[in-house]
């Protein structure tokens, strides 16, 4: 499905619940009940959208059905109340995408309202297609329909930064799918950096802000052996995988939630165990000690390669009977 293509007003009309949210009046709900009502109203007519094959019938559907929401928005409003929203946390993990989309789909099972979303690497990667609307399983099609060697090419010599591989080809299809800026997201999201000298040194940082594709792939942009991508929301500066210091992010997304004082709520965490021992810091037993309110997954290792992404189909069905599992009594709570 292509953001800028023609087939673009599927996703567009699947926005027109979010943009339902001015018309509502807010000043009896809280802001965080308001996005989960409007998310469960979302979820309801997701799938029919896109089983719908005609662009043009998904949209009439859509327009002939607003109304009925928007009268039904009170019905799923008290549903919620009982029901807090919950912001996402994907973490780096190399390849880690089906693990990460069977983690959505159990999110999605469960019909629990999801806020924000913060992703580093194969995070940012399944974050950021989330974000912009698309479902877990159409982000596993996405990510996994075809080896990631087939993403790349080799190393750009006028770039002059370092790395093995480039990841132009990766920038180029993000932007077929995603919209052109953050600020055009449906959802809030982020997603984690290192600023990069070329040689593996820099600074954290999230990014929130400005292109969007550009900083997707700059988040997977392992030191070495992908070539750091310059983003002109870091001041220029070339960037790489976050992961290379912070594989998690949750404190850099809550510190981001306070700086812009909005309401720390609580956080889904799915956070993959480590490929590398080069990589940065993933002690959840610190986490749940610095941060209330938080509930981690752990799963493992992807395993994945560059020539191979294996049963990635099966890995996702696997993680999402075990999240689903996980999430038993916090979808009762």
């Amino acid at each position: 499905m292509n953001w800028r293509g023609s087939k673009n007003n599927l996703i567009k009309a699947d926005f027109k619940l979010f943009r339902l949210k001015p018309c509502i009046d807010t000043k009896s709900l809280s802001l965080k009940r308001t996005n989960c009502a409007l998310w469960r109203i979302n979820f309801a007519y997701r799938q029919e959208l896109y089983n719908v094959h005609s662009t043009e019938g998904a949209v009439r559907v859509l327009d002939s059905d607003v109304q009925a929401s928007v009268q039904t928005f009170k019905i799923y409003e008290l549903q919620s109340q009982s029901k807090d929203a919950f912001d996402i946390v994907l973490s780096s993990g190399f390849l880690a995408f089906s693990s990460h989309a069977g983690f959505l789909q159990a999110v999605d099972d469960k019909e629990l309202c999801v806020n924000g979303i913060m992703g580093t690497s194969a995070g940012a990667l399944t974050g950021s297609l989330y974000a912009a609307g698309y479902t877990p399983e159409q982000v596993l099609e996405i990510l996994c329909d075809k080896i990631p060697l087939s993403w790349l090419q080799g190393p750009s010599l006028r770039s002059g930064a370092l790395g093995a591989l480039n990841l132009g080809p990766v920038i180029e299809r993000l932007g077929e799918l995603l919209p052109a800026t953050f600020e055009e997201l449906p959802h809030d999201f982020a997603c984690a950096v290192v600023t990069s000298d070329g040689f593996g040194h820099g600074s954290y940082r999230l990014i929130d802000s400005g292109p969007l594709a550009e900083a997707v792939a700059a988040s997977a942009a392992i030191p070495f052996l992908f070539q750091p991508v310059r983003l002109p929301q870091a001041e220029g500066a070339l960037c790489a995988d976050g992961g290379k210091y912070d594989r998690v992010g949750l404190r850099a997304w809550r510190s981001r939630k306070r700086q812009k004082r909005e309401d720390v709520i609580p956080v889904l965490a799915h956070v993959i165990a480590r490929s590398s021992p080069f990589s940065g810091d993933d002690d959840v037993d610190a986490l749940q000690q610095d941060e209330k309110d938080i509930i981690i997954i752990e799963s493992p290792k992807s395993g994945m390669s560059l020539f191979s992404l294996g049963e990635y189909e099966a890995q996702a069905a696997i993680t999402r009977e075990r999240v689903s599992n996980s999430l038993i009594k916090l979808a009762k709570h």
